[in-house]
């Protein structure tokens, strides 16, 4: 009997592009190719196996990943390791993982964004607002909620300021997404005083008094009203105020 191949395994990484053994080709954004050996694709990617195996292809379309995460996400199959993972190029390389159903990668790319990514050097606005997209985007495109939850328990850890961050954030509430949205309110957590703060703000200076548009109308669908009322109640009086005045005293 052949006993079974435990991946993660280093099978050397100097077989990648190998001429002898690349059977499979990957065909790259920038037009390259990558040959591969399909069989430790396999052994990793059990998605890649199907392709191969089930459906009999020998070449593989790259186009939704950047070329430099296809080449960290092949090293890695071939060496086990996660040596050539970066900032850059962790959020495509991540999907990869999950696109292709590497678990042990995917826990991997998990740590990273654990002990690199959310490492703040400065706590500056940029560093935690590129983390903060990185988690909402795992979370909205590939149902990755993990990412947003070490996000939120690093800002309180850390006693990163949320209501100086969600101000900054939220300062153009137009412009937001509504994946943004959503995010703004797994951070500010059950402080809800932050986010309507936000929006009085964002009424009152932002659309000077004219009433709400989508994405203020979406934020008070989203959020629990009774807890605001329970929590901050003056606040909450103050809201339904403004509200009752912007729709017209109805």
């Amino acid at each position: 009997m052949i006993p079974k191949v435990r991946v993660p395994a280093n099978f050397g990484r100097e077989l990648i592009n190998s001429p002898v053994h690349g059977n499979l080709v990957l065909n790259l954004r920038d037009g390259s190719v990558l040959r591969v050996n399909s069989v430790i694709m396999s052994l990793n990617s059990p998605v890649i196996g199907n392709f191969t195996t089930s459906l009999c292809q020998s070449s593989l379309e790259m186009d939704d990943f950047s070329v430099e995460a296809v080449h960290c996400f092949v090293d890695a199959m071939y060496s086990g390791e996660s040596e050539m993972l970066e900032r850059v190029n962790f959020e495509d390389v991540n999907k990869m993982a999950h696109v292709f159903g590497v678990g042990w990668f995917t826990k991997k790319c998990l740590k990273f964004f654990k002990t690199h990514v959310l490492n703040f050097e400065n706590n500056s606005y940029e560093e935690i607002l590129f983390a903060c997209e990185i988690a909402s985007r795992a979370n909205f495109n590939l149902k990755q909620s993990k990412f947003v939850g070490l996000f939120v328990r690093n800002m309180n850890s850390r006693n990163i300021g949320k209501r100086v961050f969600l101000r900054k954030y939220m300062s153009d509430l137009a412009g937001l997404s509504k994946r943004q949205i959503n995010m703004a309110i797994q951070i500010a957590g059950r402080e809800l005083n932050i986010l309507f703060d936000c929006l009085i703000s964002y009424l009152t200076f932002g659309l000077k008094y004219t009433g709400f548009d989508e994405n203020s109308l979406y934020l008070l669908e989203q959020v629990d009203m009774s807890l605001f009322q329970q929590r901050y109640p003056d606040q909450f009086v103050e809201v339904v105020d403004l509200m009752t005045e912007l729709s017209g005293g109805s």
